[in-house]
């Protein structure tokens, strides 16, 4: 017993006990209001990304049958169809670029290239020193594209200057001195040569070709950067 106001310990411990059960019964309520708050939001989630899945899926397929197309295009033969696509997969993967923008190089490149008398293995090799000057450079997967766009705008003009070039040597400075390498100039010579109309498409794939090795040499020294792995991932799916 307790003296002094009449309270026993017994009676202290039930109104304990009892304090203790109501918060347990509001604890489970709120537990069960919680829970079916996430299963209103998973299944609001779940239905979302279907939704979302599905028009990804469909803009991936959209965007495949269109490579496809354009591969069809340059491509003299199924077997050369077959060697494209696999290289090319595995060229965009390794210097860690957009496939459909490797893609869209290539298939300027093989259209030059051909009128050129060269081969596929040259167009490919190209392609492949191209993606690699860009990561040199320091290039991200935005600015890897937009030097893409603009080299095989260039090349499919028949003469690199204007914008073309000015892309080049801001955004790739490692393809612009495999260029000034392969013609046998300094890279300050490059803007005059360009305002000139010099850089035609025929010496800048020769000097570019005659880089090939130098680039492959340099490039295993790169590290791997965050957006280039996303950049694998969107390939790849």
């Amino acid at each position: 017993k307790i003296t002094g106001d009449g309270v026993s310990a017994e009676r202290a411990i039930s109104d304990v006990e009892t304090r203790l059960k109501k918060l347990s019964a509001n604890a489970n309520k709120a537990s069960r209001d919680i829970s079916a708050g996430f299963n209103l939001m998973r299944n609001a989630l779940a239905g979302a990304a279907a939704a979302i899945s599905a028009r990804e899926l469909s803009r991936v397929v959209d965007s495949y049958s269109g490579l496809q197309a354009r591969l069809r295009l340059v491509s003299g033969s199924t077997d050369e169809l077959t060697r494209a696509q696999r290289e090319l997969f595995a060229m965009a993967q390794r210097n860690m670029a957009s496939l459909a923008d490797t893609t869209q190089l290539y298939t300027r490149l093989a259209a030059s290239i051909r009128e050129m008398g060269r081969s596929q293995s040259d167009a490919l090799s190209l392609t492949n020193s191209i993606g690699q000057s860009l990561r040199i450079s320091g290039a991200d997967a935005t600015t890897a594209a937009a030097g893409i766009q603009q080299f095989g705008q260039a090349l499919a003009s028949g003469v690199l200057r204007g914008d073309e070039f000015n892309s080049v040597m801001e955004n790739a400075p490692r393809l612009a001195r495999a260029l000034a390498d392969g013609l046998g100039v300094p890279i300050s010579a490059l803007r005059k040569m360009a305002e000139q109309g010099e850089l035609t498409a025929d010496r800048g794939v020769n000097a570019l070709l005659s880089q090939s090795d130098p680039i492959s040499r340099e490039y295993p020294r790169m590290q791997q950067a965050y957006s280039g792995q996303l950049t694998q991932n969107a390939n790849a799916w």
